[in-house]
């Protein structure tokens, strides 16, 4: 009995060690890959290994432990309460993601580490205006989980009115933004529910 019991354990830990690998090898050639937007933003494609994109939207379907998002702003946002189950996507991307810091680092021209992982549900009267993050986030990754309007995806700004740029809403693309004093972004396009991932480096 004892003997199964390890085996089992064994397997879930292999189990975990292949599913968190494989996340951060298929989202690091998506990074080496990025689309230049601005020279703070890159666009990013195909971040995820699609049976894990599946595998994050059913967890955040069954999911039943959120927690209000503190933001600046007053908007219809909630997070996934971190109190999650070792093996689950939420803190088997927080894995994925901290192994990322190298690739975002090249991204940027340099050296940042890895801060925090999260899983996102705006509502639909979402909006949130142009603004300019916080010093607690020196670079940030979004990537868009599930079918929404092209239309509500975040846009960057020239300055806090002129729109120079909106990365479409579309399932497993999203973006790298480095934080300075010109990146401005916004969502000013309400009526989806739109769930991301989002990674944050200092």
């Amino acid at each position: 009995m004892g003997i199964n019991k390890e085996r089992r354990q064994l397997m879930h830990l292999l189990e975990n060690f292949d599913y968190i690998q494989r996340t951060a090898k298929h989202a690091a050639e998506s990074i080496a890959n990025r689309t230049r937007i601005a020279s703070w933003a890159w666009r990013i494609e195909n971040v995820l290994p699609d049976d894990i994109i599946v595998d994050i939207r059913d967890f955040m379907t069954a999911n039943q432990k959120w927690e209000t998002e503190q933001l600046e702003f007053d908007v219809p946002r909630r997070a996934v309460h971190w109190d999650q189950a070792s093996t689950s996507p939420y803190r088997r991307m927080h894995y994925a993601f901290q192994q990322l810091s190298p690739a975002v680092s090249e991204a940027v021209g340099h050296q940042v580490d890895f801060q925090h992982c999260n899983m996102w549900e705006d509502g639909t009267e979402y909006i949130i205006p142009p603004h300019v993050d916080n010093d607690s986030i020196r670079v940030a990754i979004q990537v868009y989980l599930n079918d929404a309007d092209e239309d509500c995806g975040t846009s960057i700004y020239s300055s806090q009115n002129t729109e120079i740029y909106k990365f479409p809403f579309i399932s497993n693309t999203g973006y790298i933004m480095h934080n300075t004093p010109d990146s401005w972004h916004g969502m000013m396009t309400p009526g989806n529910v739109r769930r991301s991932l989002y990674a944050n480096y200092r």
